[in-house]
């Protein structure tokens, strides 16, 4: 790279600078300063270059399609290898419902968080959690992957490390993860009982232990719904009304009021879904 050139070349010039004011007693200052600038000019030519290469370098980083559906999305779809939606799969409908060319986005971890925010709930034998974000009730057919740098949109792969990667939040999957979900210990089982070619039962002990009242998710609603129904506009007005708050205060409480919930601003883009 061409941080590496720029320094060994810093090396190599010290290097022989001391090399050189070793030999300066036998020689005469003006060879010496001769020599060492010499080099100091060498060193910068040689920088120069290797800078001038590294800015027409191109981004080596590109996306790439895979050659088949992958594992997790054969596990979080339920899709078989061809991307068909297998039998049983809550979300067929909607699947097989998208024209063809849709993106649908799938994220592991957000399933698996969801998942095992209903398991904390459920050891602790009541709990309630809301997940609040930007994004669809379901998948939005297209790619909304996206990156900022210094608060410009820019090529998710522009700058690794220091772009700030997004997407949007697939609310209906969330949704899913949560009410179709199974124990931890259950999928282990099913699991083991797989892999010695056994034939998972139907019914297990486990499954028959459950609570009868799991956690479930609910929603989403809209966050301009969810925080008029939690009393946000009363809250305002009657701060707004308050003798200590200044003009200034109020336009700003009304500003921020109606940023968060009017549908062209934060009202419709982000969503609210619980757990409980």
């Amino acid at each position: 790279s061409s941080v590496d050139v720029a320094i060994r070349d810093k090396e190599e010039e010290s290097t022989e600078a001391t090399k050189i004011k070793q030999a300066a007693g036998r020689m005469k200052y003006s060879d010496a300063e001769e020599a060492a600038d010499s080099i100091t000019e060498s060193s910068s030519t040689s920088s120069t270059t290797s800078e001038e290469k590294g800015k027409k370098k191109l981004p080596r980083l590109r996306f790439v399609l895979p050659p088949d559906t992958t594992p997790a999305l054969r596990t979080l779809l339920r899709v078989s290898g061809s991307g068909t939606p297998l039998e049983g799969n809550p979300t067929a409908e909607a699947l097989n419902a998208l024209p063809s060319g849709s993106v649908v986005e799938a994220c592991p971890e957000g399933l698996l968080l969801a998942q095992d925010i209903a398991d904390r709930i459920e050891k602790c034998n009541g709990g309630a959690a809301l997940l609040i974000d930007y994004g669809e009730d379901g998948a939005s057919s297209r790619d909304t992957m996206r990156g900022f740098w210094r608060h410009t949109q820019v090529h998710p792969l522009s700058r690794p490390g220091e772009v700030d990667v997004t997407a949007d939040v697939d609310f209906a999957a969330l949704r899913e993860s949560v009410n179709q979900r199974i124990g931890l210990e259950e999928s282990v089982k099913r699991k083991y009982l797989s892999n010695e070619g056994q034939v998972p039962p139907s019914s297990t002990n486990a499954e028959q232990e459950k609570p009868t009242n799991p956690p479930e998710a609910f929603g989403p609603v809209s966050q301009g719904q969810f925080l008029a129904s939690m009393g946000i506009v009363q809250r305002v007005e009657k701060q707004i009304e308050a003798d200590s708050t200044t003009d200034e205060q109020a336009y700003e409480l009304y500003s921020a009021l109606e940023r968060l919930l009017a549908p062209d601003q934060m009202g419709e883009r982000y969503k609210v879904l619980a757990i409980a």
